[in-house]
C-alpha cells in the first residue's frame, strides 16, 4: 500500500469563513420570511443535522427549518435563499495558490492526497467549484458520507478509497470536531496545522503554523516517530 495525507477542508485547506455569517443567515430569514435571530439559533442547533445530510439539499433545508418556524415559504423565496448562501460561500471559500502549490508538490512526492471534512451541502456545492476539487484524489465530505468527523468510519472511508492503511496517513488539521484525535485513535499521524485557526489549544503533538511548513516536516518524519504525546 502507499501513503496519504488526509487534509481537513475549514481552516486548514480554505479560511473557516465565520465573518459575515450570522449577518448572512439573517438575510436569508427575510428571504424565508421568518424570524431573523430564531433563524440563527435554528442554523446553529440544527448544525449536525445538516452537517451529516439529514435535512436533505440546501434548497430542502431552507425549507424545512422555514417550516419548523412556523414559515411556508414559495419556490421563490428558497431560490433566493440558496443562492444567498451560495453567494456567500463563494466569497469565503477562496483557495490561496501557496496550498494548490503545496499539494502538487506533495503529489509530485508521492503521495496521495484526500479532503476528508464536516461541512454542509452549500460548502459540498462550491466545494465542487473550486481548484481544490481537481487537486485532490478523494475528497470525502460529512454532508454526503451521512457521518463526520471523529466518527472512525469517515477516516477509514477515505483511506478506503485511496486505497491506503491508516497507519500510512498523516492527518493535517486545525483540530475543530475533535478531528486530530479521531485520526490520532486509527493510528495516523496527525499534524496541527494553526494557519488560520487554532481550533484545539490543547494538542499536544505537532504542530505547523502554515501548511508551507508541511513539506520539510515530512522530509524530516523517520517511520518510527509517534503519533502524539
Amino acid at each position: 500500500m502507499g501513503r496519504a495525507i488526509l487534509f481537513d477542508l475549514f481552516d486548514t485547506l480554505v479560511a473557516g469563513g465565520a465573518d459575515g455569517r450570522k449577518a448572512t443567515s439573517q438575510e436569508i430569514a427575510a428571504d424565508l420570511g421568518v424570524d431573523p435571530e430564531k433563524f440563527v439559533a435554528l442554523m446553529s442547533e440544527t448544525w449536525r443535522e445538516r452537517m451529516t445530510g439529514t435535512l436533505g439539499d440546501l434548497p430542502a433545508q431552507f425549507a424545512e427549518l422555514a417550516r419548523r418556524l412556523g414559515g411556508e415559504p414559495d419556490p421563490g423565496q428558497v431560490d433566493a435563499a440558496v443562492q444567498r448562501r451560495l453567494d456567500f460561500d463563494r466569497r469565503q471559500m477562496v483557495v490561496e495558490p501557496a496550498t494548490l502549490d503545496v499539494l502538487a508538490g506533495l503529489k509530485a512526492e508521492g503521495w496521495a492526497v484526500a479532503v476528508v471534512s464536516n461541512c454542509t451541502a452549500d460548502s459540498a456545492t462550491i466545494f465542487a467549484e473550486l481548484p481544490l476539487a481537481s487537486a485532490v484524489d478523494v475528497a470525502v465530505l460529512s454532508c454526503e458520507a451521512g457521518m463526520a468527523k471523529p466518527d472512525p468510519r469517515i477516516y477509514e472511508r477515505t483511506c478506503k478509497a485511496l486505497g491506503v492503511d491508516p497507519m500510512s496517513c498523516v492527518y493535517v488539521g486545525d483540530g475543530a470536531d475533535r478531528e486530530l484525535y479521531g485520526a490520532w485513535a486509527l493510528g495516523m499521524r496527525v499534524v496541527q496545522t494553526r494557519q488560520y485557526a487554532q481550533s484545539d489549544p490543547d494538542w499536544s503533538g505537532p504542530k505547523i503554523d502554515s501548511l508551507a511548513e508541511l513539506p520539510a516536516y515530512l522530509d524530516k518524519l523517520p517511520p518510527e516517530e509517534p503519533i502524539g504525546d
